[in-house]
């Protein structure tokens, strides 16, 4: 261990049940056991640690006494003795590794290696805060310790920076397992008590619930945001407004705190400190690979970072800040000749850039430049209808609507910042709220990739099917798992395993398999039948219209016997190309994949070029590429569509939709072209209210003063109970809000 500040329970750890023995000071032996007692590293609530030497080796160790004070309480002797086995079951480069165990002359005592770097508390303090490269190692390094710890079934349960121990070489080791648990243990608490430290507490630690892996994990994001802003996210004055924060289920924003995070650390942010244990990552090590790509980064431009951050940290924090920043520019540069969406991201990264290192003269000339050609700023508001709903926000934060206003305004005001910021937050209380995670995209260029959150049965049972089981069995010391290495090394560590017998596996997979090919099967003929019937009466009814026969026999006085029918003729080429775009629009209506939908209507294009199924199929092929928001591709699809058919019926609805892709993309100009033309040959159709909603909203963000007119337009176009209301409804407020 190195200068340990926390052993066991500090100020900042609770227990809520009263104690019969209380700690004290105690002075022990010059000697414990083989072990040397040199000096005082550290003492906390329940033992104390000292810097020794093994007398026959003569090897430097640490040694943890147990405050002697507390002996008369056998669940402190029980909760040492539980950190000493559970530490010694533990090998892995990036656990503290114990030596030896025991009692000596009635003092209880662990011997762990000697960690002479520091805490990762100690190097946040010294740093201010850690540049994202150090705490992406960091971070990294502790996934692989914690993956380790979990798959031999300990969880650390009091995990916090003052328990992260550093080497001089720069590699972190988890320690001081005094809570630990195995999974399958008892807590080592009496009933009512609440043990770890209130700062980093699970929501399910906090209540007192049993915890496992997934707790650790809501930790380590604590952890993380700590290592990037310098602060504890839940943080406060006592333990109680820290555990009132953690149960509040409202995590702060990690892009409030520091906008210059990468998004990849903010999304791992957000995804590790998710309220319910379910929906965090299923793993450390899913975590760990997915920094992998980031370390090995890293570790290629800063072999020895870690080792330089604890040997200079004022340096490397400056040096490390001003390299970000002249990265940000560079990228940039790329941006500025672009459109407007590169324009959005290029502004933003020399924002970063400024924020990274103010004295970057040419982040600073780029962005005032770029400022002033797009009407930017990146201060303070001035709306006072903004500080208004932002005290109103701060009583009801998870209110929509006000996030949604907040977003318009300060985009209005050319604040990019401060309206991604609302976005972001609408995007949390809105999750699935595909028109709000464009917008995102349109200030940021960032994707969101948030999934739908997997239960932990399911996730079991997929587990469990690779496995060759029903379930997956907890994770055991056979798991396999990459070890991060020293830093100066840069390389991984690969720790095979003993395979299991494949043939269990295969026999129980074939089994799981047939069952779910036969409920597919099934599942199949059931929907087929069901298409195959509506198929059948759309084709009757398709060339019952065609031909204008009335399908209503006329009345005769004189009934005849019916004759035999004649046998029906085969489908002409404009029946078959009916008969095929039905099913494609039958199959996406039944959720296809998408590109299976958009082949279907290839095949009808190319097969029946002149038919006039292949027309109605050009233009649902671009409705689908919009709504996958792959807009580039469908502006051009409707481009084609557009310059083949110009006075078909279905042109003015391809303006429209060519229009919103134009939009989509950012070329305000030609979206306004479409939409005027859509206007002026339909002025009174039934997508005139969509097309002035769209036309207001671009108009909007050009603060064109015609926007508030075509608002009221479409207001009274578009029915009482549109969903499109909210819409109208939201951009006049804006534009109030705006005056």
């Amino acid at each position: 261990m190195s200068d340990p500040r926390d052993i066991g329970t500090d100020h900042t750890s609770i227990r809520t049940a009263a104690s019969p023995v209380a700690p004290g000071p105690f002075q022990p032996p010059p000697s414990i056991g083989p072990f040397r007692l040199q000096r005082l590293l550290g003492r906390g609530g329940m033992a104390a640690v000292y810097l020794a030497h093994e007398e026959a080796s003569g090897r430097v160790v640490a040694v943890k006494l147990m405050d002697p004070n507390l002996k008369g309480d056998p669940t402190f002797i029980e909760r040492f003795l539980n950190e000493a086995k559970a530490t010694a079951s533990l090998h892995h480069p990036n656990v503290v590794e114990m030596l030896s165990h025991g009692e000596s002359e009635g003092w209880y005592f662990i011997a762990t290696e000697f960690v002479d770097g520091g805490t990762v508390a100690q190097l946040i303090e010294r740093m201010g805060s850690l540049p994202a490269a150090v705490a992406t190692e960091l971070f990294a390094q502790l996934m692989a310790g914690l993956a380790y710890a979990h798959s031999a079934g300990i969880v650390h349960r009091d995990l916090k920076p003052e328990n992260l121990l550093l080497t001089a070489g720069g590699i972190l080791k988890v320690g001081d397992f005094g809570i630990a648990r195995t999974l399958d243990h008892q807590k080592l608490t009496k009933t009512g008590m609440l043990v770890g430290t209130a700062g980093y507490m699970s929501p399910e630690q906090a209540r007192g619930d049993t915890v496992d892996h997934q707790s650790d994990l809501f930790t380590s994001g604590i952890i993380l945001f700590e290592m990037l802003t310098g602060k504890n996210p839940f943080g406060g004055d006592s333990a109680a407004a820290s555990i009132t924060r953690i149960l509040a289920a409202q995590p702060p924003s990690l892009f409030e705190a520091l906008p210059t995070a990468p998004p990849e650390l903010e999304q791992l942010v957000d995804h590790l400190l998710a309220n319910k244990p379910g929906e965090r990552p299923s793993s450390a090590s899913e975590v760990f690979e997915q920094l992998l790509k980031l370390v090995a980064a890293r570790r290629s431009a800063h072999p020895t970072l870690l080792a330089e951050c604890l040997k200079r940290p004022t340096d490397m924090r400056r040096s490390l800040d001003a390299e970000a920043a002249a990265a940000l520019v560079a990228e940039a540069q790329t941006l500025m000749g672009g459109g407007q969406l590169e324009k959005n991201r290029a502004a933003f990264k020399l924002h970063f850039a400024r924020l990274l290192d103010g004295k970057n003269s040419e982040a600073a000339t780029q962005l005032q430049s770029l400022s002033q050609a797009m009407g930017l700023r990146f201060g303070p508001p001035h709306n006072p209808k903004i500080v208004e709903l932002e005290h109103t926000l701060a009583t009801a934060p998870g209110a929509p609507a006000v996030l949604q206003q907040l977003a318009q305004l300060y985009k209005l005001e050319g604040n990019l910042l401060q309206s991604a910021l609302y976005v972001k937050k609408y995007l949390k209380v809105k999750p699935g709220d595909a028109y709000a995670a464009n917008q995102l995209f349109q200030l940021t260029g960032e994707r969101l990739t948030t999934a739908a959150p997997v239960g932990e049965s399911t996730r079991e049972l997929m587990a469990g099917v690779k496995t060759g089981g029903f379930k997956a069995a907890r994770a055991g010391p056979t798991t396999r798992l990459i070890a991060p290495p020293a830093a100066a090394a840069g390389q991984l560590t690969v720790v095979d395993v003993e395979a299991r017998n494949p043939l269990v596996g295969l026999a129980i997979k074939a089994g799981v398999a047939a069952v779910v090919l036969g409920a597919a099967v099934f599942g199949f003929r059931k929907v087929s039948a069901a298409i195959d019937r509506a198929t059948a009466e759309t084709d009757r009814a398709t060339v019952d219209l065609r031909r204008g026969i009335d399908t209503t026999p006329p009345p005769t006085t004189n009934p005849v016997l019916p004759r035999r029918p004649a046998p029906p003729p085969g489908p002409t080429p404009e029946q078959a190309a009916d008969d095929a775009y039905g099913k494609v629009l039958s199959q996406r209506a039944e959720g296809a994949n998408d590109d299976a939908v958009l082949a279907g209507f290839d095949e009808v294009m190319q097969r029946w070029p002149d038919s006039a199924a292949a027309v109605r199929a050009q233009l649902e092929r671009a409705r689908t590429l919009l709504s996958l928001r792959r807009n580039s591709e469908a502006q051009d699809a409707l481009s084609t569509f557009l310059r083949a058919h110009p006075t078909h019926p279905l042109a003015n609805e391809a303006l429209l939709l060519r229009a919103e892709a134009c939009a989509q993309n950012l070329a305000d100009d030609d979206a306004l072209a479409d939409l005027d033309e859509h206007l002026k040959q339909a002025p009174t159709g039934p997508l005139a209210g969509q097309a002035l909603l769209w036309r207001a909203e671009v108009k909007a963000r050009h603060r064109d003063a015609t926007a508030r007119r075509d608002f009221t337009d479409a207001r009274a176009a578009l029915e009482a109970d549109d969903p499109l209301q909210a819409r109208v409804t939201a951009g006049l407020a804006a534009l109030d809000a705006a005056q």
